[in-house]
């Protein structure tokens, strides 16, 4: 968020969790992040040990980009 504060204008973060399923007419940029797991983006297997190994709740069940 610090660089996102530094370009000045307006602008909203918006957790996962609580994510709209669709974008609006009125979204100039989107700017979206992820996790990685292994050197990489995740896939079923590393979902899987990450949930698995995680000390609390789960942000996300299932729902993806």
């Amino acid at each position: 968020m610090r660089k996102a504060e530094r370009l000045g204008g307006t602008f909203t973060e918006v957790r996962f969790r609580v994510a709209q399923d669709e974008v609006g007419d009125s979204i100039d940029i989107l700017v979206v992040g992820g996790p990685t797991h292994v050197f990489g983006m995740t896939w079923p297997s590393t979902r899987k040990s990450a949930a698995e190994q995680a000390p609390g709740e789960l942000v996300s069940r299932g729902r993806g980009m």
